[in-house]
């Protein structure tokens, strides 16, 4: 299953459901798939936490952070409760850097 293939499912499965390619997708053997191509076994059929527990081990070590946020394989896991678990138990990972406009200076005014 390549990445044309899987595409191309995943527009199936948004247009038809789940139930127009379930049958074909149970019967991909990922065993010997790259962690981040086996990954969309479970996306195609909606396994959560298989996602989750395959993201577990890969987070960085093959599959950043903004292809999980990003990739649209992925949308439906993305708005899922094991979504939200997985995010939580790697906050570290997803943690989004803020600061306050109070601590920002220009650098025109550094110079006055």
């Amino acid at each position: 299953m390549g990445a044309g293939s899987i595409r191309e499912k995943n527009a199936c499965k948004n247009l038809d459901g789940i139930d127009s390619i379930k049958t074909d997708i149970e019967q991909i053997d990922v065993s010997l798939m790259s962690p981040k191509l086996a990954i969309a076994k479970p996306a195609l059929l909606d396994d959560y936490s298989e996602i989750s527990r395959i993201f577990g081990g890969i987070i960085d070590n093959g599959m950043s952070v903004a292809e999980i946020k990003s990739w649209p394989l992925l949308i439906q896991y993305r708005e899922s409760e094991e979504y939200k678990e997985f995010i939580n138990k790697h906050a570290d990972d997803f943690e989004i850097k803020t600061c306050c406009t109070d601590e920002i200076q220009c650098l025109s005014e550094q110079n006055a």
